[in-house]
């Protein structure tokens, strides 16, 4: 068990206090023996830090504390969890008493289901008193955050990471994705990733994406086969995890290819949006209907813009009633002064 109680966390205040800043400055002397005082409050402040450091900086957190449970949790039975966690990726964390407990068939609890899959329950080894507070922290994955995150921040987000995505994306050239808990093993140093596409070895054709970090070849990974030679492997030549996201572009160098990618772009990208720019010439109502690009209601598709500045649905507008029906209007929830830029953005949907 991994013991993460804070050093003299219930020291009294004549047990525990800092040397003068001008003995920090000094540091020890030759045959000088150091108070137990200063040895609690160094000890106390590497253990707080180190607490801090390694907690997750954003997590879903659940406790069962000791007053609301009066029977013990039998060793090897089954218990659930109120969101789910990915079994072998190491980001659950639990506690007793606030000591971080180790899974593991010799430790304190087990992971139960597949390696890389979703799993909501866990088995402690022992049993459990009542008296034990159990504690369990899931950080947030970055490709769900909609499941633990404020919904309006996890909106955001989400608006955010597509529009990023789309401006770094590479023109005119194969997209392979590899996302996260798809794959059945970790990639370990050394290990082949199969592409389902040909590239051409030393053209210069691959941009390697893990978690979104551009990966550098030859020292993250590097291509496999001779050159000039077609190919659909690389090596990965450090560790990924079951929950990375791996996405690889393949740029295009055929002349016929490219034109045809280009016609495609081109094509896709002219009739996957309907856009709406309105600068305001009179004052709009509150609760007044406002007409829009046709969208589905309740999909979360429509982006609704004032002056630039993504609006909330439900805090700054709402959408038409029935869910489900495609609709024109939505219905601003405060006044919309004159001068007012208003841009709609819907998914064509015609």
């Amino acid at each position: 068990m991994s013991d993460t109680l804070i050093w003299a966390a219930e020291a009294g205040e004549t047990d525990i206090f800092a040397p003068s800043a001008e003995k920090a400055a000094m540091g020890w002397e030759r045959g000088e023996k150091p108070s137990h005082q200063w040895f609690n409050w160094y000890m106390n402040r590497t253990d707080t830090r180190l607490k801090n450091m390694e907690a997750p900086v954003t997590s879903y957190i659940q406790r069962w504390s000791s007053s609301t449970r009066t029977q013990t949790i039998l060793a090897n039975s089954r218990f659930e969890l109120p969101v789910s966690y990915v079994v072998g990726g190491k980001h659950l964390r639990v506690y007793l008493d606030g000591v971080l407990c180790e899974p593991g068939a010799a430790a304190q609890y087990v992971e139960c289901g597949q390696e890389g899959s979703e799993s909501t329950y866990i088995r402690w080894n022992d049993d459990i008193d009542p008296s034990f507070e159990i504690r369990i922290e899931v950080p947030i994955r970055a490709f769900e955050p909609s499941r633990y995150a404020d919904n309006e921040l996890a909106a955001a987000v989400e608006v955010l990471k597509d529009r990023v995505a789309a401006l770094e994306e590479p023109l005119f050239c194969i997209k392979v994705d590899s996302p996260a808990n798809t794959r059945n093993t970790v990639i370990n140093a050394g290990t082949i990733h199969v592409l389902p596409t040909e590239y051409t070895v030393g053209a210069n054709q691959l941009q390697v994406y893990v978690d979104g970090v551009l990966q550098r070849q030859g020292t993250d990974y590097e291509e496999y086969g001779d050159t000039g030679t077609q190919s659909t492997d690389i090596k990965f030549l450090r560790y990924v995890s079951i929950i990375s996201d791996i996405r690889v572009f393949i740029s295009i160098n055929n002349r016929e290819k490219y034109i045809e990618e280009m016609h495609r772009y081109i094509l896709t990208h002219m009739s996957k949006e309907m856009r709406q720019d309105v600068t305001t010439t009179e004052t709009i109502a509150a609760r007044v209907e406002y007409e829009v690009p046709k969208y589905v209601v309740g999909n979360n598709s429509l982006k609704v813009y004032k002056n630039g500045l993504l609006m909330v649905n439900g805090r700054d507008y709402n959408e038409d009633v029935e869910e489900g029906v495609v609709s024109t209007n939505i219905f601003w929830l405060a006044s919309v002064p004159t001068g007012t830029l208003i841009s709609v953005i819907a998914p064509s949907i015609d």
